[in-house]
């Protein structure tokens, strides 16, 4: 029987979603040297870790990334053999399929332009000002709590900067979701890119897959707290259904708006990412 460990030939030779961004560097741009330092960092106890910038958080300079092992976002590769020593390769698979799949919601604070999009397409600014992680419910008091405590977080804020003097002011609450994935950890990756003689971008040695049916009905808790309808609103078409989880699935820009201040925006695939 054929062995399943990493870069070894393996049985089982269908297309496998592993690493395609760490700690903001597209992984197949790595050289072999700079993929050995980021695995062997990641699997050194957590409190000897050397903190990694996060290139992405864009209103915060010197950010370090919080996220434990550091893949901003998983990708598909195909199954293929080294020209010497026969081992298991990964290859990147083209078409959108191939598209990165973000596992990081910083992942698209990058530039801010998702912030600008969306302040230009809903408020008609597209440099709005942003404040972040707004509290919009507080606990109520109990036997064991006063209460007033946050139980609810907005990620984002967005104020129109053209709104007139004495008139209403014009925003909306940005909630962003990244995708969950499902089946193997990591480490497997992690154990195979930290050794020397691996110099290749291996086929992924775990098999996992992002998890949309879990990740897309929790963006959508802080609008249902609210009590309103909610309109699913495609930007690709312009097309308004209601609001379900498989009409998301898929799209490049998807938002929900509730009339006229929440908007949502949840980005599962189709990543551009460039050079």
């Amino acid at each position: 029987m054929l062995s399943l460990g990493y870069g070894k030939k393996t049985k089982d030779i269908t297309p496998r979603f592993g690493i395609g961004e760490w700690f903001g560097f597209n992984l197949t741009q790595l050289s072999a040297e700079e993929r050995r330092q980021l695995a062997a960092e990641v699997l050194k106890p957590k409190k000897e870790r050397t903190p990694q910038p996060c290139p992405f958080q864009a209103r915060k300079p010197g950010a370090v990334c919080s996220k434990d092992g550091g893949v901003c976002s998983l990708r598909l590769y195909s199954y293929d053999t080294h020209p010497d020593n026969g081992r298991a390769v990964g290859v990147p698979v083209e078409g959108k399929q191939g598209d990165l799949r973000a596992t990081c919601p910083y992942r698209f604070h990058d530039e801010l332009s998702v912030f600008n999009w969306v302040g230009e397409t809903i408020l008609g600014d597209p440099n709005p000002l942003l404040v972040g992680e707004v509290g919009f419910l507080e606990a109520g008091a109990s036997t064991d709590s006063e209460g007033g405590d946050d139980v609810g977080r907005i990620d984002m804020v967005l104020v129109s900067t053209k709104t007139p003097e004495a008139a209403p002011m014009n925003w909306a609450a940005l909630e962003i979701q990244a995708v969950y994935f499902s089946g193997n950890a990591m480490k497997g990756e992690f154990e195979a890119f930290n050794d020397e003689a691996v110099n290749w971008v291996i086929f992924p040695a775990g098999r996992r897959r992002p998890d949309y049916r879990s990740s897309g009905p929790k963006p959508f808790e802080f609008l249902w707290h609210v009590g309103q309808p909610l309109k699913f609103l495609c930007a690709e078409d312009d097309s308004s259904t209601r609001c379900r989880v498989g009409h998301i699935r898929g799209h490049r820009f998807c938002k929900l708006v509730h009339a006229p201040y929440y908007i949502l925006i949840t980005y599962f695939i189709n990543i551009n990412f460039e050079g």
